[in-house]
């Protein structure tokens, strides 16, 4: 069976520097049992996947692709360039999308309604009528993160050319595809 990080809120931490501190390794976490053997996805049908997205990455089972980082931009923004949110400027509310309200890892006020993830379609959707482009979980992007992607000349065309492979100088033995959007736990901190 597949193993995977969960979050488990501490009590308290030591600075933010270490996530050891609120992630844990659970042998038996997938997307049948999202927080350790005998847990359930029951009342849970309409939240976002958060645990089968390696496997979406390597296969093509369903016949679908995802979508290049520009091709995410362009579907998040709708036009609202230079803005900070997909709804615009307007500062982050819990109307608005998912996330940590509270000191992160330790407090989450629950100000949405949710500790965890959100059901699909909870907040409006954008100018596309497309939900949940920030907020509720971190979305992947068919491109490798290139650490010094936007240091590289620019490449012509609407959908620029993505990196070749992944080259995280941060990481270099974890090739990485590049997330958009945020999730139930980004918080301010």
């Amino acid at each position: 069976m597949a193993s995977s990080l969960v979050f488990s809120a501490p009590s308290h931490v030591q600075g933010l520097q270490n996530p050891g501190q609120w992630w844990r390794w659970v042998k038996v976490a997938n997307w049948k049992y999202p927080h350790r053997l005998g847990s359930s996805i029951v009342g849970k049908e309409n939240h976002p996947d958060i645990l089968v997205r390696c496997l979406c990455l390597r296969q093509k089972w369903v016949g679908k692709r995802l979508p290049t980082e520009a091709e995410w931009e362009k579907a998040a923004r709708i036009k609202l360039n230079n803005q900070s949110y997909p709804w615009g400027n307007d500062n982050l509310s819990p109307q608005k999308a998912n996330y940590w309200q509270g000191t992160f890892p330790t407090k989450n006020e629950i100000k949405d309604g949710f500790f965890g993830s959100a059901p699909v379609k909870s907040y409006p959707p954008n100018g596309y009528g497309l939900f949940d482009m920030a907020g509720n979980v971190w979305e992947w992007c068919s491109n490798w993160y290139h650490a010094g992607y936007y240091k590289m000349p620019a490449s012509s065309g609407k959908n620029p050319r993505e990196p070749s492979e992944s080259d995280d100088s941060d990481e270099p033995n974890m090739p990485k595809k590049v997330v958009r959007g945020a999730s139930f736990l980004c918080n301010d901190s």
